[in-house]
């Protein structure tokens, strides 16, 4: 075992993930066309809870294989808020961009997170307690999610299996950066305002209690005492595309460039500089339609060939 898998394995412990789960995965439970899209409702099983989502493809596009792209909500959000018709209708991008980003050519999957309104159970904050208290940090029970993400479109007749990439806004970007460390089948990670950064800033100089008990797993900085991006190297060479704002109260602006500073220096030397960028605009917590644009841009120049790399 090299050395990356042997930190992997690290991380998958302290998460309390099991990888690549037996369970039965999911069935089509209504597929309807609008506006030249496929919509598809599914669910699958993960650690015995449902997982309800819904898949948005090109329409009329028998026999083809799309990439994939994970789309994850933020705290407090539903998935149906992912696949509305109303995307840059409020001048933000924070509903339709699974739409959008099917509109343009992707095969899109977005799911309820655990702890959220259309899933079954205690709440997010109550739920990572409970957790917590049974010894399961609760991102791993996250990261699980996403990783059964992976195993349902991996199987799909129509999705590429090496282009499958997750991202997310808020809660779910944090969620898509600690599944991609996990699960080096995820080709591209793009979280946005995602709390990337460093656990040290947040701590000294940012709003450490703006995040649920979810965001901070038992013993992490123990195990990897460079923080984040320690973590974040486990992407590396795979696609780091991270977008955030430089007022985002899950994240300081300085921990965000100390982390750019790291995982430059990480992706140099293996090679692959260009498959790694941070991209941060004015603002504060929000989805703003160019952290989208820059989002869509990186997902079409390394799966539709625009470019060479993101």
């Amino acid at each position: 075992m090299g050395k990356m898998e042997s930190e992997r394995g690290k991380l998958l412990e302290i998460l309390g993930v099991k990888p690549f789960s037996d369970e039965p995965l999911s069935v089509s439970e209504e597929t309807r066309e609008e506006d030249g899209l496929i919509i598809e409702k599914v669910s699958f099983r993960s650690l015995g809870d449902v997982v309800p989502g819904y898949v948005v493809r090109p329409g009329a596009t028998r026999g083809t294989k799309f990439p994939a792209v994970i789309c994850m909500h933020g705290t407090g959000e539903p998935k149906e808020q992912l696949i509305e018709r109303s995307f840059g209708a409020k001048g933000s991008a924070s509903e339709g961009w699974a739409r959008e980003l099917a509109r343009r050519g992707f095969l899109t999957l977005s799911i309820d997170i655990r702890g959220g309104e259309g899933r079954k159970g205690l709440d997010i904050w109550s739920g990572a307690l409970v957790s917590l208290l049974k010894g399961q940090p609760y991102m791993g029970l996250l990261v699980n999610d996403v990783m059964r993400c992976v195993d349902y479109l991996a199987g799909r007749q129509d999705v590429q299996e090496d282009q499958i990439a997750v991202t997310g806004f808020s809660l779910g970007g944090c969620i898509s950066w600690y599944a991609a460390a996990a699960d080096p089948r995820i080709a591209l990670c793009a979280p946005i305002c995602g709390g990337v950064g460093r656990y040290k800033d947040l701590i000294e100089i940012g709003t450490p209690s703006y995040h649920s008990t979810y965001f901070w797993p038992p013993g992490f900085l123990q195990v990897f005492p460079q923080d984040q991006p320690e973590v974040l190297s486990l992407i590396c060479p795979r696609r780091l595309l991270v977008l955030a704002k430089d007022r985002d109260i899950g994240m300081p602006l300085s921990g965000i460039q100390a982390m750019e500073k790291e995982l430059k220096e990480v992706y140099h030397r293996y090679g692959v500089s260009d498959n790694f960028r941070v991209y941060v605009s004015p603002g504060e917590h929000e989805f703003t339609l160019d952290l989208f644009e820059e989002l869509a841009k990186g997902l079409e120049e390394a799966f539709l060939g625009n470019h060479d790399r993101i």
